[in-house]
């Protein structure tokens, strides 16, 4: 397929590929993850806002809160140095964070059955599974493989507990990560008035020619008013 110009023409690239700051989330999993390699987390729209090993304690949680302030919130854990992510899980932020006491009941959110208390524990199942605290999460029997739990009290991270059916008590050589994301495109950049670059236009001289040899393949979805 050819297509010829015989007046000048310009190409609105893609909107999302060329943004000048922090690009909303293209990764998005639903329910949970295993074995996801880093790359495709981070390729995907994904920073770290925290990061330590199991065997850790007395990490702030509102610090934890405040410095992962994006809409998007993921869990991850994995083996120090490992390239893959063992587990992860992503919901909105304020269903990660949804304080749901010290009870057995979790809150649904993306296909995750999110629990969270500053004084109890801090994790996730599958959406429909059971779980049990005391303080994290032992259901036994059910899913192990995709269970993950921080213990957590008076308002910090403590050591422990489980990346899947790991026990990571005191485990220094497994860490647990927490990624943030943007979940939409901000239009200006983060503290200022000044545009945020979303798009170029290419200027396609005239009488010539783009062949297309299976490659261009430009789509997008416009969903604000330009002036």
């Amino acid at each position: 397929m050819k297509i010829g110009y015989t007046t000048q023409a310009s190409l609105l690239l893609a909107a999302g590929l060329l943004f000048s700051g922090d690009a909303a989330a293209q990764y998005y999993p639903s329910g949970v993850q295993q074995n996801v390699p880093e790359a495709t987390v981070t390729g995907g729209g994904w920073s770290v806002c925290h990061q330590s090993t199991f065997d850790e304690s007395g990490t702030s949680l509102a610090t934890i809160q405040a410095d992962c302030d994006k809409e998007l919130t993921m869990m991850a854990c994995r083996p120090v140095g490992d390239p893959n992510f063992t587990l992860v899980a992503a919901a909105p932020r304020t269903d990660v964070f949804f304080d749901t006491g010290t009870g057995d009941v979790p809150h649904n959110a993306n296909g995750v059955g999110w629990y969270y208390n500053d004084n109890w524990s801090w994790g996730y199942a599958p959406q429909g599974e059971p779980i049990n605290r005391d303080s994290c999460d032992f259901f036994p029997g059910t899913v192990e493989d995709l269970r993950m739990c921080i213990h957590t009290g008076g308002g910090t991270t403590n050591s422990g507990y489980r990346c899947g059916n790991n026990n990571l008590n005191g485990a220094a050589g497994w860490e647990r990560v927490i990624l943030e994301a943007d979940a939409t495109v901000n239009l200006t950049v983060p503290g200022s008035n000044s545009p945020r670059l979303i798009a170029e236009e290419l200027i396609i001289p005239p009488n010539r020619t783009l062949t297309n040899t299976g490659n261009l393949d430009i789509v997008t979805t416009i969903e604000y008013a330009f002036s």
